[in-house]
């Protein structure tokens, strides 16, 4: 029987086994790592959401954006979890998303100047795509309205046109 903590066993330096017992679910979950890159993808960091803990659950997960900060910070408070900074990486899966805020096709140009439609084996965000369905949680905490968005996307030239408004007035 493996042990309540996590044990990993050694083949060689590249590869090697990490194993945990999880005594709130009674499983055993093993991951193969091999030269420090998971072979099984990572865990949603959302409240409530289990996605990827299990082989038999297997979602597409994408990581938060470092760049423009604005971005990130957005989906820090789309996910309504105070202590997200600890982690060293945050991972949120598809299921938080709205269809329409995921690329699945990818357009590849012909030489004739017309495009093929290819579905995508990775699959991509479209530009400002916040979290924003969380059914784990209170119904408050999930929102499909645009607001987010269209907030974060203007927010950078209402500022600039405040700046341009405060400079005229302080030449009067």
């Amino acid at each position: 029987m493996p042990s309540l903590y996590s044990a990993p066993v050694y083949w060689n330096e590249q590869q090697y086994l990490l194993s945990f017992y999880d005594p709130f679910t009674f499983r055993l979950t093993i991951s193969l790592y091999i030269a420090g890159i998971s072979l099984i993808p990572s865990a949603c960091s959302a409240p409530g959401c289990i996605s990827n803990y299990y082989p038999d659950d297997r979602v597409h997960i994408f990581r938060v954006p470092e760049n423009p900060p604005e971005l990130k910070q957005a989906w820090i408070r789309a996910l309504h979890c105070d202590n997200i900074d600890r982690l060293k990486v945050v991972n949120v899966c598809i299921k938080h998303f709205r269809e329409e805020d995921v690329e699945y096709i990818h357009k590849v140009p012909n030489g004739d100047g017309t495009f093929t439609s290819v579905p995508r084996y990775k699959l991509k965000l479209k530009g400002g795509a916040i979290p924003c369905l969380l059914p784990g949680c209170p119904s408050y905490y999930s929102s499909t309205s645009t607001s987010k968005r269209a907030r974060l996307s203007y927010e950078p030239k209402e500022k600039e046109m405040l700046n341009q408004t405060i400079q005229l007035l302080s030449k009067i």
